[in-house]
């Protein structure tokens, strides 16, 4: 393939526009709120679609509906979506969107209800938000894997440079700016995160060991090459070393969603307790006894000598 410069556009992004932004290229927007609510609003049109087909009389199967469900809805949520910078509540929301699309095709209605893991486990999936940290992952192992002339692995060594590129004058030697604040949700940023999930060792030792260099973080070019190291390696099986990484933030990421839903659960649990069986209230003490005053005098006839004394 080869790229037309005249038909090449320049789109220049500023931070106190980001919630503006409307750019599309090859199918995404740039701006991730907007692409959420095109992702939501297409696997919608596509569920009412066949609507008929997750009719309860249907002679469908329900294990044949929930194969059509994943290769005819379910790609619509996921399309390049692994691309996109998304934050853990957009990401919810997608979770959300896909098991109201499970209920949908397992029949449940409302005043019927199915748990989160209920409707999981019913239909054999899990959280669409596991499948796009696999997806993407193996999706940065494309990246590092092609040639270091490729425009996705030269945006890499741009943004983890130090310093800007030297091709103008004007930038030559010039660091970065750097913006106070907490940073905006971006993919270095989630992809660093997401290499955390896995403990220190486990980090260290799929990246190569101790005595090889392997890193815990994924912040400068020089982990990023490291990674290339790792993606590029076929001393073993095809890839294996890059697939046990993948796997293996898979499975963290599998684990953290459990540990979450666990955690919503005895919040929901603990709050309907105490609403319907509020903990008896305490004698209020008087404020004297709750916080004592103490002041320090002097003694005097030793002016030199101090004692503590309590007022109340």
């Amino acid at each position: 393939m080869k790229m037309n410069p005249g038909k090449t556009k320049f789109n220049k992004l500023e931070r106190k526009e980001r919630r503006e932004v409307n750019i599309a290229q090859v199918g995404s927007n740039v701006n991730s709120a907007r692409e959420l609510k095109v992702r939501i609003a297409n696997g919608l049109g596509a569920l009412l679609g066949l609507t008929k087909i997750w009719l309860k009389g249907n002679p469908i199967s329900q294990k044949t509906k929930i194969r059509l469900y994943m290769i005819t809805v379910l790609p619509h949520l996921l399309y390049n979506i692994h691309a996109t910078a998304l934050t853990g509540a957009e990401l919810e929301k997608l979770n959300t969107a896909q098991r109201r699309h499970l209920r949908k095709v397992l029949g449940i209605y409302w005043p019927n209800r199915l748990s989160v893991r209920a409707t999981y486990r019913a239909s054999g999936t899990r959280a669409v938000s596991i499948d796009i940290i696999k997806r993407r992952w193996q999706f940065i192992g494309h990246i590092l894997r092609n040639s270091d002339q490729a425009p996705a692995y030269k945006a890499m060594e741009i943004y983890y440079a130090d310093r800007l590129p030297e091709d103008e004058e004007s930038n030559r030697a010039k660091k970065r700016n750097q913006h106070q604040g907490r940073p905006f949700a971006n993919l270095p940023q989630i992809i660093n995160e997401e290499f955390k999930m896995l403990p220190r060792t486990t980090r260290i030792e799929l990246t190569g060991g101790v005595a090889a260099g392997g890193i815990s973080e994924i912040t400068t070019i020089g982990h990023i090459r490291k990674l290339r190291g790792i993606a590029s390696d076929n001393t073993e099986a095809h890839g294996a070393k890059w697939k046990k990484l993948v796997k293996a933030i898979e499975d963290a990421a599998e684990r953290e969603w459990h540990a979450k839903e666990r955690r919503r659960l005895r919040a929901k649990r603990n709050k309907l307790r105490d609403r319907f069986d509020p903990p008896e209230q305490e004698e209020e003490q008087p404020e004297q006894e709750l916080y004592p005053i103490f002041v320090k005098t002097t003694n005097r006839a030793n002016p030199n000598a101090r004692s503590g004394g309590r007022v109340r």
